[in-house]
């Protein structure tokens, strides 16, 4: 004889796989590897069987209104996940399609374009610079910036520029230079290229400086890690990217 099953072992069964089938495989989308995804997948969609279990006891002897509002509640918890986006890794960002950038006297490849954020002479700064724009992608862990800038001679050397805006990028991230490893990649009259690394909590950071100087004009670029680093392939890929068109 086939097992007949009550209105609550349907409304158990409800509650138990759909919340835990959901965040499970909402948590494993958000990974950035299969392994991660399966062990997160796993986990959650444990967590979210025990959760739909103890609402289905708590919802057992009410109403059928209760245990439809119940579910629908357990539902959209357990969907959040589906709401985020997963970062995406280095490895899958260069896999993709980058666009090219000119700012100030260079082009380069970028994943997606920079913004203009400042596009005039900081006060205070009038007697040092005729043109000043910034351009930034606004990134949280890690940040790329452009700058254009035209100082009003061109008697200073781009050593002294470069190492005034690696100071004030390294504020900006909270680094000091005595924690700051520096590899010179190019060093010449007319650019100057570096990769920095630095510790954060037992890893090793990542990030990158580019600078060319045509006559009074100045253009930088910048890969400036916070809490996530920027890898070394992906540094490279930039880094082969940029081209003076002076």
């Amino acid at each position: 004889m086939k097992k007949k099953y009550s209105s609550n072992d349907i409304w158990m069964i409800l509650m138990a796989i759909i919340p835990g089938m959901l965040l499970g495989f909402g948590m494993a989308e958000l990974q950035a590897d299969n392994f991660s995804g399966m062990i997160y997948k796993a986990l959650f969609w444990g967590l979210g069987t025990m959760v739909g279990i103890t609402g289905y006891f708590f919802t057992k002897d009410k109403s059928v209104g209760i245990k439809v509002f119940t579910l629908v509640g357990l539902i959209g918890l357990s969907s959040i996940p589906f709401f985020f986006e997963r970062q995406l890794t280095d490895d899958e960002i260069l896999q993709q399609d980058w666009i090219t950038q000119t700012i100030g006297d260079i082009e380069f490849d970028t994943p997606s374009k920079l913004p203009l954020v400042i596009d005039e002479v900081p006060k205070g700064l009038t007697a040092m610079y005729d043109v000043f724009e910034s351009y930034n992608d606004g990134g949280k862990d890690r940040f790329t910036v452009g700058m254009k800038t035209v100082v009003k001679t061109d008697s200073v050397p781009i050593k002294h520029s470069f190492d005034a805006s690696l100071i004030g990028m390294l504020k900006n991230i909270k680094v000091k230079l005595v924690e700051l490893s520096i590899d010179t990649l190019a060093y010449e009259a007319s650019e100057i290229t570096i990769m920095i690394s630095f510790p954060l909590k037992g890893r090793s950071m990542h990030g990158y400086g580019y600078m060319c100087k045509n006559g009074n004009s100045l253009t930088s670029l910048w890969l400036m890690p916070r809490t996530r680093s920027f890898s070394k392939s992906y540094i490279e890929e930039f880094d082969a990217g940029i081209f003076p068109n002076f």
